[in-house]
């Protein structure tokens, strides 16, 4: 995909979109998304969200670091942005773990992932893995945990 050029819708809050025609991310993480909607942010009324296979309006293309980028969110555009090479993730706990991640920046209202910005990310992460832990999704919640430890561990903020 160009740098220019729209990247494909997914999935929109409304369900699943028919036919393949509008992306070759796998089904199952389509139903992956939607899955964690449900049931670890049951209560976000967060209106008409999409996900989309690509880089988002912060890094264009894929950045060049020492951390893997995975996903990005978009909390103007209501758009969860998922890397090409992400999309590809075989395992359904490690979908949904980004998912989480992204979801719970959209919650927050932060890109930050640092308590001491005020950022109220890593809570959001926290009450997921809660949630994820409460229904028997274990491994789940400490995949989200684990997470949110690296990324508050981190010694400064990742700008493009």
């Amino acid at each position: 995909m160009d740098k220019d050029e729209e990247p494909r819708i997914l999935v929109m809050k409304s369900g699943l979109p028919k036919g393949n025609n509008l992306s070759s991310m796998p089904t199952e993480q389509l139903k992956d998304f939607h899955w964690v909607r449900a049931n670890l942010f049951h209560d976000w009324e967060g209106g008409d969200w999409r996900v989309v296979k690509g880089y988002g309006p912060v890094y264009k293309s894929k950045p060049e670091c020492e951390w893997d980028y995975e996903a990005e969110c978009d909390d103007e555009n209501q758009r969860i942005y998922i890397a090409p090479e992400s999309s590809k993730l075989s395992s359904k706990n490690k979908i949904r773990e980004l998912f989480v991640h992204e979801i719970s920046h959209a919650v927050s209202g932060s890109s930050s992932h640092k308590e001491e910005a005020g950022s109220k990310w890593p809570n959001e992460m926290a009450r997921a893995a809660e949630r994820a832990r409460g229904i028997g999704e274990h491994e789940l919640a400490d995949l989200i945990e684990k997470d949110r430890e690296e990324w508050m561990n981190t010694e400064e903020e990742i700008t493009p």
